[in-house]
């Protein structure tokens, strides 16, 4: 599923397939499963939960939450700051501004200046 262009809040659900989400402005609730998530361009917030797809996601003027499991995380040029929580997969964070950084299995933060890994 794509959705390009979209000018107002999204709340977008898809499941077994790929989901990707460009430029679009508002706050943008993504859900999908089985399948990757492509985000680019948002001018807006951006919330995330997926499992079984890895997650990328590029150039968000908002804040960005995600919430994934059994795959990659990579998020790059988020300006209001990213919490990224993933289970058996890689995290990769870089060039966000707030409170930047990844939680560990323990709750601390990592911050974003490399990439963190949680493992099972």
């Amino acid at each position: 599923m794509s959705v390009k262009g979209l000018k107002a809040d999204g709340d977008v659900h898809n499941s077994h397939g790929r989901l990707a989400v460009s430029d679009a402005r508002g706050r943008q609730r993504l859900e999908n499963s089985f399948g990757a998530v492509e985000v680019a361009r948002v001018d807006g917030d951006v919330s995330i939960t997926n499992q079984n797809g890895a997650v990328r996601v590029a150039e968000v003027q908002g804040a960005l939450d995600v919430s994934n499991r059994f795959a990659s995380v990579e998020a790059r040029s988020v300006r209001k700051g990213a919490v990224v929580v993933n289970s058996n997969g890689s995290v990769l964070l870089a060039d966000a501004g707030g409170r930047p950084g990844s939680p560990t299995r323990s709750g601390r933060w990592r911050p974003a200046s490399f990439a963190a890994t949680s493992r099972s």
